[in-house]
């Protein structure tokens, strides 16, 4: 279903989910969530803390708010404390920096007509001139407070062509279609008198406009043959533009869609059977009627300040400048989200261009878009509002498809897993087997909503191989609300192990071998398929819930796609039979681990879920105890610079962990218990551990915080070039983080004051135009009840997470 009601179940005293699985790099140090204040006067790491702007003294855990405060003493036996910021050289302004692409020279002048957040934009580059013991190369830090220049609003705006300055630019368009669903006919629950054959959908898409594009990769997919997008590319040292075009004028009504309204949250708490609702121990009183219940945070429900037919575009694991918020790449905390409107709604922002510059040393491999206009987000992926972009290419050297044709693998498939939800008894009109879509709540009386799962475009493809051949999977998680359990099986049941070389567009130096992975939305895998012998093969499915209970929320094993193997050699795709896998060897994508002594921070993030009654959204999504404000800078860090972050899970919850513009080194997983067999011996905790710790440690942009787990990652936000500006961090599962479960950052310039200061500071109020629709105020006295209500939740986060703390690092020093 297409709803948010899974939750908090299980008691917080249950020790056999504590931390029963701890897996670390050897060199990786164990932290102690710093979620709460201690007060010995140091860190967890040996070192000891001052911060000059508290007047308490010290003792506090620094967050990353107070980075340029932090001052460090060697009280680690010995050990090297930890290097101070880089030091920078500013280098003089210039109005746009050309991309490093030797046949591309600097343009003269960028036009900046109409851009309203300044006459002259310009950004600000320095240069990090890393300290020898950070063992880190000269790194550039690039700054736009006035917006990238070109970048903006405007259908008349320049945004690529034959005479513009960027190297590939793209147009593509939101607009509402329908489309017939290859093998659908196997598709279970629709009305018996629909016609034979596949159903189709009708639903928000995006389609590319070739005329006004470079090439689209995965053979010119333009995304005009199925609900997904189209496929972008770009090589490293290009710059990219990208038009984005909204047509899906009054989509809401036409596509008969609502936002959730406080009768359908009020009757998750209120009618029995609801899904895993039933055991939750709740607080408060459960109000008599809908009109009961309160709203104390609108940012928190799915549409308050959006329609679902507004949009933007997140490029989902580049290393580029941050683009949420207006202007792109501002870093004004009170920035709001950029939202590309249909005509209906708003003609002045129908338009939007992006302005993207590829670092030339930028990882090369599959990364991917989709849209990200928070309140709207999963109601659009769930409509397959997303696409493939590919980072180098059969040309690029260091690529995998060059390096990967060098070793004999020649052939590549693009592959897409994700959720389709459709409601069997509305019909499209007169016709009998196009479908709606759901609503992000669907509490009517009726049938249940059909949800299944796509690969690409279709219901069960099924591929073509031939024996002994290997083909590349480009295998893309793009699940909204679940995770998956993935493997292959051969026609009498057994695994079928294969090969993995890259996670999340970053290639390893050599591929590992696996029998099963546990993937999460946003998460990309680059697999290596190889099969002995002629037969049917069959890709296995075990939907992973966030929520688990005792492993029974898990459906069971599914097909969501077959291969077809045979032994015609016709069929060859002209690469080498029978390659050792074994032996392949990449250049990794990443040029270097990020060491104990780059690491100048440290940053902890819980995951919290809240489950009071008289509270919408239900159940609440929390982080570090806060709700989410846009407005509201919860973390600061430094560009050029190590971070370490602590992520954790305090209750029987999955949580997809992604963070902006940055990717990440997984350092160690600890788990609770997580029963159930994959395949064979293989548990679905041993997958859960060897898709993020296998090779070890894995560059990766999105991990799993598993139930009752903690997960340590270290950033060093910016390689070559690093960007500031107002970013994210955020659950993964898309209904998650649009009902709250999201933070806003900046990445700032360690050579410039922090003067991103109080949001009060700022002019501008990312909402102020905003009004609700329907949503009533909390009076006071509920405000207050619902703060007690809150602290008991918070005081069980702090307990759980002490348990956690404490019998991790025992496991540890095992």
């Amino acid at each position: 279903m297409k709803i948010l009601a899974i939750v908090l179940a299980g008691s917080l005293a249950s020790s056999k989910y504590f931390l029963n699985d701890v897996r670390a790099h050897p060199h990786a140090p164990t932290y102690t969530p710093t979620s709460w204040e201690d007060d010995d006067g140091w860190d967890d790491d040996g070192w000891e803390e001052k911060d000059h702007d508290s007047s308490e003294g010290d003792g506090a855990t620094a967050s990353t708010a107070t980075i340029p405060d932090l001052e460090w003493e060697d009280k680690n036996d010995g050990q090297s404390a930890p290097p101070a910021p880089p030091v920078l050289i500013a280098e003089e302004e210039v109005a746009y920096p050309a991309p490093p692409v030797e046949e591309m020279p600097a343009p003269e002048k960028v036009a900046v007509e109409e851009m309203p957040a300044a006459e002259e934009p310009a950004v600000a580059e320095t240069q990090a001139k890393a300290e020898p013991a950070a063992q880190t190369a000269s790194k550039i830090v690039r700054s736009f407070p006035d917006g990238v220049p070109g970048s903006g609003y405007g259908c008349d705006r320049t945004c690529g062509g034959p005479d513009d300055d960027a190297d590939v630019y793209y147009t593509i368009r939101a607009s509402l279609e329908t489309y017939q669903v290859p093998g659908s006919e196997g598709i279970t629950g629709f009305p018996a008198d629909r016609q034979p054959g596949p159903v189709s959908m009708f639903t928000r898409t995006f389609t590319g406009v070739p005329e006004e594009s470079s090439p689209f990769c995965a053979d010119g997919d333009d995304g005009t043959t199925g609900p997904l997008g189209p496929c972008m590319q770009v090589k490293p040292g290009q710059r990219v533009k990208i038009r984005v075009v909204n047509d899906m004028n009054d989509g809401m009504t036409i596509l008969k869609q609502r936002k959730p309204s406080l009768d359908e949250y009020w009757g998750l708490v209120a009618e029995p059977g609801q899904p895993n609702l039933d055991a939750i121990e709740w607080f408060g009183a459960l109000p008599e009627t809908p009109e009961d219940m309160y709203i104390t945070n609108e940012q928190d429900l799915p549409g308050w300040d959006v329609s679902f037919d507004d949009v933007n575009i997140h490029f989902h694991g580049l290393q580029v400048v941050p683009h949420l918020f207006y202007p792109q790449g501002t870093g004004n905390p009170k920035a709001d989200w950029i939202t590309i409107t249909p005509e209906s709604i708003n003609s002045e922002q129908r338009c939007f261009c992006y302005i993207l510059e590829v670092p030339s040393d930028h990882p090369q491999g599959t990364f991917w878009w989709h849209i990200h206009r928070h309140g709207s987000v999963a109601m659009q992926a769930w409509q397959g509002m997303v696409g493939f972009l590919q980072v180098g290419d059969e040309t690029s050297p260091g690529s995998p498809e060059k390096e990967l044709a060098e070793q004999g693998v020649i052939r590549t498939e693009w592959v897409a897993l994700w959720e389709w939800v459709v409601m069997p008894n509305r019909r499209v009109g007169g016709d009998s087997s196009t479908f709606y879509e759901g609503n992000f709540l669907e509490m009517d009386d009726g049938p249940s909503p059909i949800t299944t799962y796509l690969m690409g475009n279709a219901y069960q493809p099924t591929y073509s191989m031939r024996a002994g051949e290997t083909v590349h999977w480009r295998f893309l998680c793009a699940q909204t609300t679940t995770g998956s359990g993935i493997f292959f099986q051969d026609e009498s049941g057994n695994a079928v192990e294969f090969y993995v070389f890259a996670s999340d567009g970053i290639s390893y130096s050599h591929a590992v071998k696996q029998t099963a992975l546990v993937i999460g939305p946003g998460q990309r895998e680059g697999l290596l398929l190889q099969f002995p012998k002629a037969g049917k093969y069959g890709v296995q499915q075990l939907e992973i819930n966030d929520f688990q209970g005792d492993g029974e929320t898990n459906k069971p094993t599914n097909a969501i796609a077959f291969i077809e193997v045979t032994d015609d050699v016709s069929s060859s795709s002209g690469g080498k039979d029978n390659v050792d896998l074994s032996t392949l060897v990449f250049t990794p994508g990443m040029s270097s681990d990020i060491s104990t002594e780059e690491v100048v921070n440290q940053v902890s993030v819980n995951f919290e879920v809240h489950s009071m009654k008289d509270r919408a959204p239900v159940p609440q999504f929390i982080i570090n105890g806060k709700e989410f404000d846009s407005s509201r800078i919860d973390e600061k860090a430094l560009a050029a610079t190590g971070t370490s972050w602590t992520l954790t899970s305090n209750m029987n919850y999955f949580h997809p962990f992604h963070i902006h513009v940055n990717p990440f080194q997984v350092m160690s997983i600890q788990s609770g218990e997580l029963p159930g067999i994959l395949i064979g011996s293989t548990t679905l905790q041993d997958a859960v551990f060897a898709t993020s710790m296998n090779p070890t440690p894995m560059w990766r942009d999105t991990t799993f915080i598993p139930p009752w787990g903690m997960t340590t990652i270290r950033q060093r936000f910016g390689e070559s070039i690093s960007w500031t500006g107002k970013t994210v961090f955020h659950c993964h599962f898309l209904d998650h983080e649009d009902q709250g479960m999201i933070s806003a950052m900046m990445i700032l310039d360690p050579n410039e004051e922090d003067d991103s200061g109080d949001s009060d500071d700022w002019e501008g109020d990312a909402h102020e135009a905003h009004e609700l629709e329907y949503y009533p105020k909390a009076p006071a006295s509920i405000v207050a009840q619902n703060q007690e209500n809150s602290s008991q939740c918070s005081a069980a986060t702090f307990v759980s997470l002490l348990v956690m703390s404490v019998v991790g690092i025992a496991l540890l020093r095992r």
